[in-house]
């Protein structure tokens, strides 16, 4: 009779397989959150870049009602000579004679007197004020804003003065070029 040996097998057990999964698991997720973090940076920049974009629409708007609303003063403004496109940059020293600020206001009492009223301003003063008004939102609103006026003439052959309102983008490093709207206003 022989004698059947038997081979006794024992697994041996490996450790740290488990902890290896776990620190595996960890890696991707890290790299996972710092996607979504990127993600909401640029979400970020890009929701303050539309807002930038509607306020310099509303300022085209705001500055396109003002001309609407004294439009002899602009159109002759634009039309003197010596004025070229008529640039206004709202982050530069005060253009075209106005001065630093508006002289018939009620609005802004730093620079008139106690009893100003604008319904007794000359359409210059009116526009004195309007310009002041439109720049200096401009410059509190938009990074490194300006305001350009140009006058052209329609297909129709009436005059259109082009509002133009242009800013910085935050954080642009790709093609560096500054955002801008355009609105054409008939006076």
């Amino acid at each position: 009779m022989t004698l059947l040996t038997h081979k006794i097998t024992t697994h041996k057990t490996t450790y740290g397989f488990t902890l290896l999964e776990v620190l595996i698991a960890m890696v991707v997720f890290a790299i996972g959150m710092l996607g979504l973090a990127g993600m909401q940076g640029t979400a970020l920049k890009d929701n303050n870049d539309a807002y930038m974009r509607s306020q310099a629409v509303f300022f085209a708007y705001d500055m396109g009602d003002r001309i609407r609303a004294n439009p002899d003063f602009w159109d002759t403004l634009i039309n003197q000579p010596g004025t070229g496109a008529a640039t206004l940059l709202a982050n530069r020293a005060v253009v075209l004679g106005f001065g630093a600020y508006p002289f018939c206001s009620t609005d802004d009492q730093s620079g008139v007197g106690a009893g100003a009223d604008p319904a007794f301003c000359s359409p210059t003063q009116l526009a004195q004020y309007d310009w002041y008004r439109v720049r200096q939102d401009i410059i509190d609103m938009l990074p490194n804003g300006s305001l350009v006026l140009s006058k052209t003439i329609g297909s129709d052959g009436a005059s259109v003065i082009r509002t133009v309102v242009s800013w910085n983008m935050t954080n642009t490093t790709v093609n560096n070029i500054a955002p801008s709207f355009t609105y054409d206003v008939r006076p």
